[in-house]
C-alpha cells in the first residue's frame, strides 16, 4: 500500500475517532445546559410569598414561618434538618442554639423583595441566586442560591447555598453533631 493511502487512512482514523469523542462528551459547566424555567418560576413565587409583609397579609421572614405556612415546599432532608434545629432551640430556652440568622436570605434584617439571576443546572437540580432588594435597591451579588430538585412532579427546596460555599443542609449537620456531642 502507498505511503499516501496509510496517511490519508490514519488520518481518517484520525478524524473518525475525534468526532466520535465530541460526540460522546457532557457539558463542562453547569451554564451549558439550560435549567427548566418552571424552577426559576417556583423559587420566584416562594419569595414573592416570603417577602410579602405582614401589613399586606403576610408574616415574619422566619424559617418557622415556612415550617409552620409552607412545608411542603421543602424537601424532606432539609424539612427534617430545620425541624431538629427549631425542636432543639425549644428544649434550651434562653440559650442561643441553633440558627442564629435567617436561613433563607442569609440576613438577621428582611429586605422589601427578593429577585432572582439565572438558573444553572448542577446534577440533578437546579441553582438560581437570589438578590435581596433593600429600600429599592437590588444588592450587587446574590445573598443565598436557592436549590431545587423535582419530587413527585413538583419543585422542592432542596438546600441553600450561601456566598462562601457552605450550605444550609451541611450547617445545620454540623450543629446537630455538635449538639449529640458529650
Amino acid at each position: 500500500m502507498p505511503t499516501s493511502v496509510r496517511r490519508l487512512l490514519v488520518w481518517c482514523a484520525l478524524a473518525w475517532f475525534a468526532a466520535a469523542s465530541a460526540c460522546d462528551r457532557r457539558p463542562e459547566s453547569a451554564s451549558a445546559i439550560t435549567a427548566d424555567p418552571s424552577a426559576s418560576t417556583f423559587v420566584a413565587s416562594f419569595y414573592s410569598w416570603f417577602a410579602t409583609p405582614r401589613s399586606a397579609g403576610g408574616g415574619d421572614q422566619t424559617f418557622i414561618r415556612v415550617l409552620e405556612a409552607r412545608e411542603s415546599t421543602l424537601d424532606a432532608p432539609l424539612l427534617a434538618a430545620l425541624r431538629e434545629d427549631r425542636a432543639a432551640a425549644g428544649r434550651s430556652p434562653g440559650e442561643l442554639v441553633g440558627l442564629e440568622f435567617e436561613p433563607f436570605t442569609a440576613n438577621q434584617d428582611p429586605c422589601d423583595a427578593y429577585s432572582l439571576g439565572e438558573a444553572t443546572v448542577v446534577g440533578d437540580r437546579v441553582r438560581v441566586p437570589v438578590f435581596s432588594v433593600c429600600n429599592g435597591r437590588r444588592l450587587d451579588g446574590p445573598s443565598v442560591t436557592a436549590e431545587v430538585a423535582t419530587r413527585e412532579g413538583r419543585w422542592v427546596l432542596a438546600n441553600i447555598v450561601y456566598t462562601d460555599g457552605d450550605d444550609l443542609l451541611s450547617l445545620l449537620r454540623r450543629q446537630a453533631e455538635a449538639r449529640a456531642r458529650p
